[in-house]
């Protein structure tokens, strides 16, 4: 019972262990999913992430192979495969083993036995010579048995009969012969191992006959030599294995060698042993689709986490604004389906290379995000593309041609300001490209006709994927509302509707633009912002002048200022709808959100100061806030760079006499005043690019109200 209560006791404590954390979760759970943006960006990733993993996933069916039965399907290789094939590389072996021939060697023991064996026979036949005058002692004797050696009875009267010279002549001579055949070696009968082979006795008589003795001599030299001999050759077991041993070494390695794509068992074949062997190998028998799905979800969440961190360090924008990152996801997943195809080509291996490593399109992203984003956000896409690109071919060249295809795109068109650029920094991808497979190729016999198609290959993939680039650009500008550098040098033109408008209707104004699009262009380059940005969004930051364009003093040209006829709140309110009236001019005409921007807050929240010092005359208690501008306040660097220009270039130019000191002073004043109201806050404006542009500012506005020379007869 006891033990019980200190199970519910444990159970208890954990329990409320475990749902701490969950409460304590709760309320910044339910926080995050009352943002609309944070889920949405979210989502996208968490698409991407699921899309990615399904297209760099290598499905493969879990069923087994038998060996001796069918093939279900055609299996082909998952991937490029070399191993050592043992089985063939033991058989060549084996071969070169059987291919060495028997060596023989002579057997020491036997040649003394045979050489002992004949002394002591020659001595017994001398010492019975010496006893050849008693016949009755020698009467007994058979020769064919009573010798170590064979011989025969009529050999046996020739020695008897012999002198001691002659005997003692035969004697050395067959001795000498003796050694010299044994020492050489005496093969042994193919029929009988315990007989002389007919070689050997064919040797022997050669020999023999060489001796210059009489042919009787040789006659008995050659018969007792011919039974005194026996095979003393044997094999050398220890030299065969040394040279098998050697010849075994000699053989390569026998390698089987399968490239990705190849067709290792078609459907219907039946299984060999060596068949489920290569299976095994390559990873595709009986293999699980959960190891495959686990590990594409794993390797695509580490590129879309890359992806994520990767901007939030280089490009922010990119996870703040849920329109760029939908851009940014939809092109890279578009691009990794285009991958998934071309990747694997059928006819990939060409000439030991493989010619679909340059079927990656990855220039056409990087292009192409390159051109809406910059090459911040480029260079993440190229990075995470070219892993992908690499995991779907398996192949690390890919990975190299990836990236430098890519990263040389978004070198090349980066600051693109004209269409003409475009065309050139697309041959310079396009040589790029055909270099880096020239590289790739080094090795190729160059007499191969087959050398120039990886580079064909290359140089058209850079060209089509610079082709597709600026089309898919063209497309996404038509369907989302993004800008594009070139968009904006379209805009710039001054044929377009509301730039006429403001020149015919509003000229002063238009010249004021054009010297404030001047000034926003230098101090954008000096800080590192848009300057095409700046420049267009001067261009259009006035048109709602063009409503009431008299009301402005720079279309006045001298005549009467309507402003001294109504009240100040009315100007007020006329001055300040110039804003609100270009805002709604630039949405009907649908220009690109930037530009509706910098219209909106060119001047913030700014004060009107000349009309609320006007209002204080008439009545003290007029509020401050009222004579401000609705906002909202500069919120890119671009937005500022224009605020600051606008303001600085009409000051300026209503200074009497200015010079270079007068006008120090004057922007001195103007950005110390924004800095203190506030209007940069919003922006990602430092102390640093104020300085910068101050000098900027400066520089220009000196250059265009320099001291001119006095001509003859100004005075007068």
């Amino acid at each position: 019972m006891n033990f019980l209560l200190k199970i519910q006791t444990f159970l208890k404590k954990y329990y409320t262990l475990c749902k701490k954390p969950v409460f304590e979760l709760k309320k910044p759970v339910s926080e995050f999913l009352k943002n609309r943006n944070a889920v949405l960006i979210l989502t996208y990733l968490i698409l991407t992430w699921i899309s990615i993993s399904f297209i760099i996933m290598e499905y493969r069916p879990s069923e087994k192979f038998v060996v001796g039965q069918p093939s279900k399907r055609d299996v082909k290789a998952n991937s490029d495969f070399s191993e050592i094939d043992n089985a063939a590389t033991e058989l060549a072996r084996k071969k070169a083993a059987e291919s060495v021939p028997i060596i023989m060697t002579t057997d020491s023991n036997i040649t003394n036995s045979v050489i002992s064996d004949f002394r002591y026979t020659l001595s017994q036949l001398d010492n019975i010579r010496k006893k050849r005058d008693k016949m009755e002692d020698i009467t007994n004797i058979h020769p064919e048995t009573s010798f170590k050696i064979f011989i025969k009875d009529s050999i046996f009267k020739k020695l008897l009969e012999m002198d001691d010279l002659t005997f003692n002549s035969v004697e050395d001579k067959s001795l000498n012969i003796l050694y010299e055949v044994m020492v050489k070696g005496i093969s042994a009968s193919a029929k009988n191992y315990s007989l002389v082979s007919d070689e050997s006795i064919d040797e022997l008589k050669k020999n023999v006959d060489k001796l210059k003795v009489t042919e009787d001599e040789k006659d008995v030299i050659f018969s007792i030599l011919s039974n005194a001999i026996r095979p003393n050759m044997i094999q050398d077991w220890a030299e065969i294995k040394k040279e098998q041993q050697y010849k075994m070494s000699q053989v390569s390695p026998i390698m089987i060698f399968i490239a990705k794509g190849q067709t290792i068992i078609r459907e219907g074949d039946i299984v060999t042993p060596k068949d489920l062997e290569l299976l095994k190998n390559l990873d595709i028998y009986g293999s699980s689709p959960v190891k495959d799905v686990l590990s594409s979800f794993i390797i695509s969440l580490i590129l879309v986490l890359i992806l994520y961190y990767g901007a939030k360090i280089l490009y922010p924008p990119m996870i703040k604004e849920r329109r760029v990152l939908f851009i940014v996801c939809l092109v890279i997943v578009l691009t990794a389906l285009i991958c998934r195809f071309s990747l694997n080509s059928d006819t990939e291996y060409v000439s030991g290379k493989y010619i679909a490593t340059y079927f990656a399109p990855i220039a056409m992203a990087s292009i192409a995000i390159q051109l809406i984003y910059g090459s911040s956000s480029a260079f993440i896409v190229t990075f995470v593309l070219g892993i992908i690109s690499g995991i779907i071919s398996r192949n690390f060249s890919t990975i190299v041609v990836s990236f430098i295809t890519g990263f040389s795109a978004v070198i090349f068109f980066a600051n693109i300001q004209k269409r003409a650029e475009m065309v050139l920094a697309s041959a310079f991808v396009m040589v790029i490209n055909i270099v880096t497979a020239l590289v790739m190729n080094a090795y190729i016999d160059t007499s191969d006709t087959k050398f120039f198609t990886p580079i064909f290959i290359a140089g058209f993939n850079a060209f089509v994927s610079c082709l597709f680039a600026i089309g898919l650009v063209f497309l996404l500008e038509n369907i989302f509302p993004i800008v594009t550098n070139i968009k904006l040098l379209d805009l710039a033109n001054p044929s377009e509707p509301l730039l006429r408008e403001l020149t015919t209707k509003a000229p002063g104004s238009h010249v004021h633009s054009i010297l404030v699009s001047n000034l926003a262009e230098a101090g954008a380059i000096a800080i590192g912002a848009n300057p095409i940005l700046a420049k267009v969004g001067a261009y259009y930051h006035d048109i709602g002048k063009t409503k009431q364009p008299s009301m402005f003093i720079e279309n006045q040209f001298g005549a009467l200022n309507p402003h001294d006829k109504v009240t100040s709140n009315l100007s007020k309110v006329i001055i300040i709808s110039h804003v609100r009236q270009g805002v709604e001019l630039a949405t009907k005409a649908k220009l690109p959100d930037p530009i509706i921007d910098i219209i909106a807050q060119h001047h913030g929240t700014s004060l009107l100061r000349y009309f609320y010092a006007k209002a204080l005359k008439t009545d003290k208690n007029v509020r401050e806030e009222s004579f401000r501008y609705p906002g909202p306040k500069p919120q890119t660097k671009e937005a500022a760079v224009v605020m600051m220009s606008d303001c600085i270039e009409a000051a300026v130019r209503s200074l009497k006499n200015p010079n270079t000191s007068k006008i120090e002073s004057m922007i001195d004043m103007l950005l110390i005043g924004m800095l203190n109201d506030g209007q940069f806050n919003e922006c990602e404006l430092t102390f640093r690019d104020i300085d910068i542009l101050k000098k900027v500012f400066l520089k220009s506005m000196t250059s265009l109200y320099h001291t001119r020379i006095e001509y003859p007869n100004q005075k007068k």
